[in-house]
């Protein structure tokens, strides 16, 4: 049923419509009909009302059964039936003026089959929709004139008895665009699903092919991994921090080979090999330290044209055995899988084996002191000869009796007096344990890695940008320099020194350390005068400890500062206000020739590393204004000639990481550890100290990490040891600040470490660093071994502790070396 809305509306529209007659709403109004005639018109109004209800009714009844039909066996309605249908449903009913009642005993109905096809339909979609299809002729002419309509107006009494034409139904408004919407729906219903009755003929062909598919490439995959298992041993045997990639061609197609390495900084892709189509395979190394993208690219046979068809980025493993079958279908999908053949272990494995025996090393030496300590007790317990111990303790009672007879206060002179010496003697001999363990603990690391670190990327020095462990060691040596030279310069001050005196140790401290520089930069073979190397690590101590030494004498002022008080709170800043003027000087000196110098072929500002770097533009010139400036005072055969950017930039233009331009930064560097030895001589309560160390490092951090952005290399000034970089010396003398409030809350507040085993290369460490340069090549220091990461790591472990045994050797012979 219609709702009650729709069902009121197409009331009104019945009663006072044009559905019966031509007569408006106002000549039923304006005229007074007679009472026969109201009772007429009345029931001929509800006689068109219930017919037309009866209509709806039938009209929805069929579209459920269309409905229901379509749920029942879709895709079975044609499109003759169909339309036969909608056009029943939507054309009007013509009839003669006859009486309702016999209408449909007169009316005609044609059953119309809703199933196009032989195929008998199930039980439930038997059902026949029959439509009542009215077959009488429509008799509207228009011959009836005017005259005619008059006087069948007239004579309504003869107006049943004469034949009258039925017009045409108007249904409402919203029933056509319902019918015509339902119509659209059905139409579009009918095309979806012979499409898919289109594809249902197809479907056991469409699966049987993607089956076929699918085994084919399972079955090509398996075949891919066994043929590359079988050929896996012709291979030679890889090299450290290498693997090995395989690309197997299947087609004769001549392919150019293009790798790019993720640390090389705004590189191009660089052309590796050239594969010709008479190859099936090729087998190159490939490095593992970073990732790496490839590229191979199709060259057409006379044509100087490339086209990409493969491109992937790869993280190697170490020892791993890649491979690529590139066929018809890789050029056709554009896609290129990387198989891994074998399964090789971790590189990284070694370290935390060695971690494991180095943790359990110091475990076994208590273990050992526990066992052997008790055994020499129970053996001394085993003595039974008294007359030694006898003859002691009538020593020793024979000589208190005897003090005491004289007298008491001699007595009690005895017992202080050797106490009171005692702790003069050590109070003369104190030094700070952290800064020691510091100096050591910098000194082990240095030594470890310089004798290889094990071959890993990160106990090395980067490329170019970036900060790894390698890069920590040199600048907090640097800064623990800057801390000692307080204490040094007290020790001169009190033994009263004049300016002069100071001034002269300060210039031979400064040339042995730049002469012992010189002498080991020449114990790598025959001396060559017109190519020996000037700069080294020893001759930056030697420059920056003569700068910052000479500032620092020049506005010296009183290190005798009482214990039972402390200075103002910020009186270790102000006490150093005028180096704080001339080394921020300093500083800026640096970052104006770093970027306003102009040298010829190079761009003004330029701290990249050259080579590939951008595009391969500046090739030449590696390190910018660093390496205009060493090569213009020193010449180009006196600086270094392999610098780090050299395997992954492809440089060939020198760069000293230790040059005359990065000294100007390690002075400032030097005087941060000044600043942080002012500290220790200014406050004596531990909390001053340690807050006061944690803010320094903080700052410098927060700085250091704002110039480079936090970025390797989209900073302002990124992280660089091989410039010195002004963001590489605040962030590594963060670093510097933070350890040495750890270490001296651990070693010299707490006291639960007492700085073992680094603190003894620490008050030894000029003769632990020249002896791990002169004895490289000397057994049991070197020998040859196997080249993979176990061996290295264990290699650079023992030599390492070789210099750490020297180091505790002198400290228990009491052997201390000091320029």
């Amino acid at each position: 049923m219609l709702p009650h809305k729709a069902r009121d509306e197409l009331v009104n529209s019945t009663r006072f419509g044009d559905v019966s007659t031509n007569e408006n709403v106002n000549d039923v109004i304006l005229n007074t009909p007679t009472e026969t005639a109201i009772k007429s018109r009345k029931h001929s109004e509800n006689i068109q009302l219930d017919k037309t209800i009866k209509e709806l009714e039938s009209i929805i009844k069929e579209i459920r059964n269309i409905l229901l039909l379509i749920l029942l066996s879709p895709g079975e309605i044609g499109a003759n039936q169909l339309n036969m249908i909608l056009d029943a449903l939507y054309k009007p009913k013509e009839n003669k003026s006859k009486p309702l009642e016999s209408q449909n005993t007169t009316s005609k109905s044609t059953i119309i089959p809703l199933v196009s096809t032989p195929t008998p339909l199930p039980s439930t979609t038997k059902q026949l929709v029959t439509t009542e299809v009215v077959n009488t002729k429509s008799i509207s002419k228009n011959q009836v004139n005017g005259d005619k309509a008059k006087k069948v107006k007239k004579n309504k009494k003869n107006k049943k008895n004469k034949k009258q034409k039925t017009k045409r139904k108007k249904y409402p408004k919203y029933i056509r665009e319902a019918m015509n919407d339902f119509r659209d729906i059905l139409t579009e219903y009918n095309e979806v699903w012979a499409e898919y009755q289109m594809m249902q003929r197809f479907l056991p062909v469409m699966l049987v092919l993607i089956c076929m598919f699918y085994f084919v490439s399972v079955v090509n995959a398996d075949h891919h991994i066994r043929y590359a298992e079988l050929h896996s041993n012709d291979f030679p045997e890889h090299g450290l921090d290498e693997g090995w990639l395989t690309i197997n061609v299947s087609s004769n197609w001549i392919i150019q080979l293009y790798a790019l390495n993720d640390e090389c900084w705004k590189c191009p892709f660089v052309h590796v090999t050239t594969i010709p189509d008479t190859a099936s395979k090729i087998t190159l190394p490939v490095n593992t330290t970073f990732g790496t993208t490839i590229v191979l690219k199709r060259k057409h046979p006379g044509k100087d044209i490339e086209e990409d068809f493969c491109r992937f980025h790869q993280k190697f493993r170490e020892g791993g055995n890649y491979w690529v079958f590139i066929d018809f279908e890789t050029y056709i999908t554009e896609e290129c899988e990387v198989l891994l053949i074998n399964h090789p272990l971790p590189a990284e494995m070694p370290i935390l084996y060695a971690f494991l025996v180095l943790c359990a090393l110091p475990v076994l030496i208590l273990l050992a002191k526990f066992v052997f300590g008790k055994a020499r007790k129970s053996s001394s317990l085993d003595v039974t000869e008294p007359s030694t111990k006898s003859k002691k303790d009538l020593k020793l009672s024979s000589h208190h009796t005897k003090s005491q007879s004289q007298d008491n206060d001699q007595t009690t002179e005895v017992k202080i007096q050797p106490e009171e010496s005692s702790s003069t003697k050590d109070h003369k001999r104190t030094r700070l344990k952290s800064l020691d363990t510091f100096r050591g603990l910098s000194l082990v690391v240095m030594i470890f890695v310089n004798y290889g670190g094990g071959g890993y990327w990160f106990f090395d020095h980067p490329p170019w940008n970036g900060l790894t462990v390698a890069d920590l060691v040199f600048p907090w040596f640097i800064f623990i320099m800057g801390t000692s030279m307080n204490f040094s310069f007290k020790g001169m001050i009190r033994r009263n020194n004049t300016k002069c005196q100071i001034l002269l140790k300060i210039i031979k401290r400064s040339a042995l350390l730049f002469a012992f520089g010189i002498i080991l930069n020449t114990n790598w073979g025959p001396v060559d005068l017109e190519h020996i190397r000037i700069p080294g690590v020893l001759q930056r101590f030697s420059l920056t400890y003569l700068v910052l030494a000479i500032i620092e004498l020049i506005f010296i002022r009183n290190y005798n500062i009482p214990k039972e008080r402390s200075c103002a709170p910020l009186n270790d800043i102000l006490s150093l206000a005028p180096q704080w003027i001339i080394s921020l000087g300093i500083l800026a000196a640096y970052l104006g020739l770093t970027l306003k110098l102009e040298f010829p072929g190079c761009p003004t500002g330029y701290i990249g590393p050259g080579g590939l770097h951008d595009g391969g533009k500046h090739y030449n010139c590696t390190g910018g204004a660093a390496q205009y400036i060493d090569v213009l005072v020193l010449g180009k055969n006196h600086i270094y000639g392999n610098p780090t950017p050299k395997k992954i930039y492809q440089t060939t233009a020198p760069h000293d990481p230790e040059g005359i331009l990065g000294t100007l930064t390690s002075i400032f560097l030097c005087f941060l550890g000044l600043q942080a030895g002012r500290v220790l001589i200014c406050f004596q309560s531990h909390k001053e100290r340690i807050i006061r160390w944690i803010i320094w490092g903080v700052l410098t951090g927060v700085v250091g990490a704002v110039l480079c952005k936090g970025s390797q290399n989209d900073g302002w000034i990124p992280l660089n040891k091989n410039l010195w970089s002004i963001s590489f010396i605040l962030v590594t003398a963060s670093f510097a600040f933070l350890l040495l409030s750890a270490m001296y809350i651990a070693i010299d507040i707490l006291k639960i470490w007492e700085g073992d085993p680094f603190i003894y290369p620490g008050m030894n460490s000029i003769v632990v660093y020249c002896c791990h340069d002169i004895f490289y090549r000397f057994f049991p220091v070197n020998w040859q071994i196997h080249d993979d990461h176990l061996s290295l790591l264990l290699k650079a472990v023992w030599d390492t502790s070789i210099y750490v045994v020297l180091a505790y050797v002198m400290f228990k012979k009491k052997i201390f070396v000091a320029l």
